[in-house]
């Protein structure tokens, strides 16, 4: 009983952060709009909205960029799949018990990282989703910038430093994982993968 109840308030939680998200990233791109159209702030962080199915990452459209990919010759292509090799033997040979490797496994997380390697490379859909992501951790880097901004002032304008830049992100992500954490949703994202 107590676990269903836990976990109808996860799939809640996680639905309402993710329209939280959603929303803020829509926000932001209208913005960007606006003030782009208006010529306000010509610079923005997050990446321009996909014109249409063809268009890649700022404006590029994927036609180009497979055409620039067919330029390379297929030893160059080839030696990629000698580096993934190579660290596969590299995992086993640092493995305390080669006879007890688990091929299955790695072989299984290789596959994994090539289809995500084709589905976004190869595919318009996969473009889209993955630049949907990136505009979503750039809204939180956004949130993070605006914090920063808010606690020390005008002290981030004067040069880049690591106490006042980095630590804060680093801070504001640890304390995102931890609440995720406390609240079940890292825990039940592990389980699902």
């Amino acid at each position: 009983m107590r676990d269903t109840a836990t976990g109808r308030f996860l799939l809640l939680a996680t639905a309402l952060w993710a329209s939280v998200q959603i929303a803020s990233v829509s926000t932001a791109r209208a913005q960007d709009a606006g003030s782009q159209d208006a010529g306000t702030q010509p610079g923005s962080l997050s990446t321009p909205a996909l014109a249409d199915s063809k268009a890649g990452p700022e404006g590029v459209s994927l036609t180009a960029l497979r055409a620039e990919a067919g330029d390379v010759p297929l030893w160059q292509r080839g030696m990629s799949l000698v580096g993934l090799c190579v660290m596969v033997l590299f995992g086993w040979l640092l493995s305390v018990r080669r006879d007890k490797f688990p091929w299955r496994i790695v072989l299984f997380g290789v596959g994994l990282q090539l289809f995500f390697g084709v589905v976004v490379l190869k595919t318009a859909a996969g473009l889209a989703f993955f630049s949907f992501l990136n505009d979503v951790v750039t809204q939180l880097l956004r949130f993070t910038s605006d914090g920063s901004r808010f606690l020390f002032g005008n002290y981030l304008d004067n040069e880049f430093t690591v106490a006042l830049n980095v630590l804060p992100t680093i801070i504001f992500f640890s304390s995102l994982m931890a609440v995720l954490y406390h609240l079940g949703v890292m825990q039940w994202l592990v389980r699902g993968v």
